[in-house]
């Protein structure tokens, strides 16, 4: 839809204190390309549909900068740029050096080979690969999950969820509409703020103590609330919120970078006729059995569906909880 947004660029940033070997770091990262095949990926479009490539040989170049404290940032901001999906490999890395024993690493790659735990595997095999230890071969690369995906068996799976999503929204939800100052653009931008709020250590243990006392997750009972808020401030009781799951449902999965991650729009209806321990079971039962279909694809349902898409809006939902 826009090939020169940056909303699905997913930079990450270390800083590196010691002297950095600037040969050894190369290395190390052509290790890491080499390893996972999802960072030799690209795609292609064959009769209109996307096709992933994987590519044996590859060009990766380090881009070096030198900056001050302040003007970090801007170096930042001017490294992370749109990708071509046609050519590999879909990640970059730069280093600015601020002196000589300290320097930034910054590796950015795209949405679409990676998700937020394959951050977490990019940078533990980095680190291991750069201090020479020794780490098992991987015995499944993201190919053999997306060959799974369309065995009969799996298939047949899927559409079993299918049908409970397509349940769950035989009637669509009302959008959202919160109070705001000012009309919603014409098309959605990704810019936003954020607010930090910090709980106290008493307040999480109230809140620990209530969701133990009611048998359910904080995440459930936070869920809860949260539905509740904005039932109050739009004054709706049909509540649609996304929520993300990491969708790596076999213990195979847990060390391949790859985009598994899932959302899931959970919707839920607030009766202000029951009283709050009411509805929070109505929440764990909504989400658990939500959880049990999580493997149908989201893009799918609102293919399925037949959504009237709106440029200002996401389709089903536009507020989600993580």
């Amino acid at each position: 839809f826009d090939s020169k947004s940056l909303a699905n660029n997913s930079p990450q940033i270390v800083k590196l204190i010691g002297k950095l070997d600037r040969k050894k770091l190369h290395l190390t990262l052509s290790k890491l390309i080499q390893r996972h095949e999802s960072l030799r990926t690209y795609f292609v479009l064959i009769n209109d549909e996307p096709r992933q490539k994987i590519v044996e040989d590859f060009d990766f170049n380090i881009e070096y900068f030198n900056c001050s404290h302040e003007k970090i940032e801007g170096v930042i901001n001017s490294f992370i740029r749109p990708f071509d999906l046609n050519k590999a490999p879909l990640i970059r890395c730069g280093v600015i050096e601020i002196e000589e024993n300290e320097n930034v690493l910054i590796i950015d790659l795209h949405h679409i080979i990676s998700d937020g735990i394959s951050g977490e595997i990019m940078l533990r095999d980095f680190m291991d690969l750069y201090n020479d230890e020794e780490i098992p071969e991987l015995s499944l690369q993201f190919k053999d999950y997306a060959e799974w995906l369309q065995r009969e068996d799996s298939q047949i799976m899927i559409s079993l969820q299918k049908e409970f999503w397509l349940e769950e929204f035989s009637s669509f939800p009302e959008p959202i509409e919160l109070p705001r100052d000012y009309l919603r653009p014409n098309k959605k931008t990704h810019e936003g703020e954020i607010l930090n709020i910090e709980l106290t250590q008493e307040h999480s243990k109230q809140i620990k103590h209530l969701a133990d006392e009611n048998d359910v997750t904080v995440y459930m009972l936070l869920l809860a609330v949260f539905n509740i808020f904005l039932s109050k401030l739009c004054n709706a009781k049909d509540i649609t919120i996304g929520i993300p799951v990491a969708g790596r449902q076999h213990d195979d999965l847990e060390d391949i970078i790859g985009m598994f991650a899932n959302t899931l729009p959970i919707r839920n209806f607030v009766n202000r006729d029951i009283c709050f321990e009411e509805f929070l079971q109505s929440i764990k039962t909504k989400l658990l059995s939500c959880l049990d279909n999580q493997d149908f694809p989201f893009e799918e349902l609102v293919d399925e569906l037949s959504l009237e898409r709106d440029t200002s809006r996401n389709p089903l939902f536009d507020i989600m909880f993580v």
